[in-house]
């Protein structure tokens, strides 16, 4: 395991299914945030406490709620997150361009994420491979920004060059 998470860990995850696997996967996590947009992490809180054996607390970022997405938006989410220190972060993206440039689609979700870079020690992206050699519309951060990289892609040497001398490590999903 090439990172770990312990007792003492507190964990950052923003969006999707990967999220609440990074979340459910962490046994002995002690704070979790996220501002989600799949209703999948809504109904496995309950799993994820298991009487405090795996999670202490949570803390779920504020904002409008967005009822389409079950996940809270915006300026002040953003804004929240500043406060915020957390020893991992868990982060995806819309797209990951052939210059290695991690992008999204919308404003509020980039502003999110760039606070969030920020707001941990290490920074983990899980980026699945329909999303390498895309670009979306803002940048988000170079990919040298992020420790580790999780994918389901089999990287090409340009792409193993660039982790290496980036000091960025490759997990296969």
């Amino acid at each position: 395991n090439l990172f770990s998470i312990r007792r003492t860990s507190s964990l950052f995850s923003f969006s999707g299914k990967k999220a609440a696997f990074a979340a459910s996967a962490a046994a002995s996590l002690t704070m979790f945030s996220s501002t989600s947009k799949k209703a999948s992490l809504c109904r496995s809180i309950a799993s994820l406490f298991d009487g405090e054996k795996k999670c202490k607390q949570m803390f779920f970022l504020g904002g409008w709620i967005n009822p389409s997405q079950y996940s809270a938006l915006g300026h002040k989410t953003a804004l929240m997150l500043k406060d915020f220190y957390v020893s991992k972060a868990f982060l995806s993206g819309a797209a990951l361009s052939t210059e290695f440039i991690l992008t999204g689609y919308y404003q509020d979700d980039v502003e999110f994420q760039k606070n969030a870079l920020s707001a941990a020690q290490e920074i983990i992206l899980m980026i699945d491979s329909s999303k390498f050699g895309q670009t979306a519309v803002f940048a988000i951060t170079s990919l040298s920004a992020f420790d580790y990289l999780i994918t389901d892609k089999a990287l090409s040497p340009e792409e193993s060059s660039y982790l290496e001398n980036a000091h960025v490590r490759y997990i296969p999903a």
